[in-house]
């Protein structure tokens, strides 16, 4: 099997949708799309077992900034 072409339907953990990914192209994968802190990433790896669709990382990400930015403003 090609693993450069394979894809695999996924149900995000976090909102049950159901998404494709293709883990094996970097290109096709979702998550390549998106910049995830080391602490955001260490926390979804605790929290959720398997990938999370775009639409999640998305507002996960969106969320963890602002908080990020909440925080600094109050130090």
């Amino acid at each position: 099997m090609d693993k450069s072409v394979a894809f695999e339907l996924h149900q995000c953990p976090r909102c049950a949708q159901s998404f494709e990914c293709k883990p094996f192209a970097q290109s096709k994968c979702a998550c390549f799309q998106f910049t995830i802190s080391h602490d955001l990433a260490l926390s979804l790896k605790d929290t959720y077992d398997g990938c999370l669709c775009p639409a999640c990382l998305k507002t996960l990400i969106e969320q963890s900034v602002a908080a990020s930015q909440v925080l600094n403003h109050c130090l």
